[in-house]
């Protein structure tokens, strides 16, 4: 018996000693109590092999449930804090931070490709930004996205942002643009409404860093406004049968429905097919239009359709319009529309700082046309009125405005002094004509006396804004000074024509005048 029990204490000992010195290997006995010291020993010293411990893998205790769509915190899920490190920030959860985030469309299923269409998706994205409380922007990344049917923005504070709209000289087929809107749904269909949900109102938006693709006048509209209010706008675009931008006024809007109060930092880009349309258009309705929106640079090439017509704009601002009528181009540049029907939709107290409409290739291309009459050459009951252009640039070869008689259009060629309603210079006869804002007239120019001849006269045209030739009431100073030699001479002048008399000079006589009346 005490063989046996030496015997017993020595194996006893000997698996004590094996447990301790060779931990990673122990075999332990179901149910055998292990102290602190074995347990971290058999762990750190265990062999981590190809992301395997000991060659087998951990399993893992439930599947990947995949997706999840809430960052909430609850008792089981803490909530994930983050902190961007900046002086003073504090922890705030990841959640709430992802919220305020701009929303991709690609997220909503776009093809930035320009493989599929994206109309639909980009439409989904906008909806959420609708119903959201603190996501407002939706971002479309660089890339294409086809439209094959229009999107609409129909809520407030909801803003279409692109990487990038490119440059004044995108035209297709080559657009360096980031980020490209391509029309390839119905023939005229317009691509972005921006209008009320019935009877409500929309305002905040924006649309910015976006080239608009008309698919070589497969489009319609790019943009359109429908009694929006309050936003912010840069749109770049090419080939649109209608328009780049067009505003309107919704029907079903009962309280002020009128298009205003909106910054337009540029319209740019090329109207240069035979069936291309506009660069901007406005509509009014009987009581509502387009008001006290501010336009700081409109940009483009234009074809066969007038580049800006405006239908009832009221006390509008234009800081530049820049555009250039291209080859053999017969529209106008500028035009300002008349009504029969409402005193709101006529054209009248807009002011343009700086207009450019001509073209290089020939002499009188582009040009303003303020309206007067209908289209059978009677009287508007509500022409066109109260317009004004301060520089009326006279580069580009632009042609002269043309006004209708009861329209009235203050204009002055590069820039004329404050005070004058027009002034422009003239080639025949050499001199300038200028209107203040009294209306008080002057005619300057040269008249010459041939050789042999004994008197010369000028018959003055009909003036801007005047149904007849000459002064409407009366000539009130008339001045001449000889030129080419100090002679006698006699100068008088009517309401239609001035005349100057001297002798019989052996060679002609040229000699500079000034007219003024009413």
């Amino acid at each position: 018996m005490k063989i046996f029990c030496a015997r017993l204490r020595s194996i006893t000992g000997f698996l004590i000693a094996a447990a301790v010195l060779d931990p990673a290997y122990a075999q332990f006995v179901p149910g055998q109590v292990l102290t602190a010291t074995q347990l971290n020993s058999a762990l750190q010293n265990a062999a981590i092999q190809g992301g395997a411990i000991n060659g087998a893998t951990i399993g893992s205790s439930r599947p990947s449930s995949g997706a999840f769509t809430s960052l909430a915190a609850s008792t089981s899920n803490p909530s994930l804090l983050f902190n961007f490190g900046g002086a003073g920030e504090s922890d705030r959860a990841l959640q709430a931070i992802l919220q305020e985030q701009k929303i991709s469309v690609i997220a909503f299923g776009a093809d930035p490709t320009g493989t599929r269409p994206s109309a639909t998706a980009i439409q989904n994205a906008i909806n959420y930004a609708c119903a959201s409380p603190s996501q407002k922007t939706v971002y479309e990344p660089p890339g294409t996205y086809l439209w094959d049917h229009s999107v609409t923005i129909n809520c407030p504070a909801v803003k279409l942002i692109g990487a990038g709209g490119g440059g004044y000289n995108d035209n297709a087929p080559t657009i360096n643009a980031t980020t490209i809107n391509r029309w390839v749904g119905a023939q005229g269909g317009t691509a972005l409404k921006i209008m009320p949900a019935a009877d409500q109102k929309v305002e905040d938006n924006s649309v910015m860093g976006i080239f608009w693709d008309g698919n070589n006048s497969l489009g319609g509209i790019a943009v359109n406004l429908v009694s929006a209010r309050y936003g912010t706008y840069d749109i770049r675009a090419a080939h649109w049968s209608t328009a780049f931008v067009q505003t309107d006024i919704s029907a079903a809007a009962t309280e002020n429905s009128d298009v205003t109060g909106n910054i337009f930092y540029n319209i740019s880009g090329y109207q240069t097919l035979p069936t291309d349309g506009s660069v901007l258009i406005t509509n009014s309705a009987y009581n509502h239009n387009a008001c006290w929106n501010h336009f700081f640079l409109i940009q483009a090439v234009y074809f066969n359709s007038p580049g800006v017509v405006l239908n009832g704009d009221d006390s509008e601002r234009f800081d530049v319009i820049n555009l250039y009528n291209a080859d053999n181009g017969t529209a106008k540049g500028l035009v300002l529309n008349g009504s029969n029907t409402s005193p709101y939709a006529n054209t009248r107290h807009n002011t343009f700082y700086l207009v450019g409409t001509g073209g290089g290739q020939r002499g009188n291309q582009g040009g303003v046309y303020s309206q007067g009459l209908d289209a059978s050459g009677n009287p508007l009951a509500y022409p066109a009125t109260g317009n004004n252009i301060v520089w009326y640039d006279a580069e580009n070869s632009q042609a002269m405005p043309t006004i209708d008689p009861g329209s009235s259009l203050w204009w002055s060629e590069d820039n004329a002094p404050a005070g004058m309603r027009q002034f422009y210079y003239t080639s025949s006869p050499v001199g300038y004509v200028q209107v203040d804002n009294s209306g008080k007239i002057t005619q300057a120019g040269q008249i010459t006396i041939p050789a042999g001849g004994t008197s010369g006269s000028f018959t003055f045209p009909t003036y801007q804004g005047n149904t007849t030739a000459g002064f409407p009431h009366a000539v009130v100073s008339v001045q001449a000074t000889p030129t080419t030699a100090a002679v006698p001479f006699w100068v008088s002048a009517t309401n239609t024509a001035v005349t100057i008399t001297s002798g019989s000079p052996d060679s002609a006589l040229t000699f500079s005048f000034k007219v003024e009346g009413y």
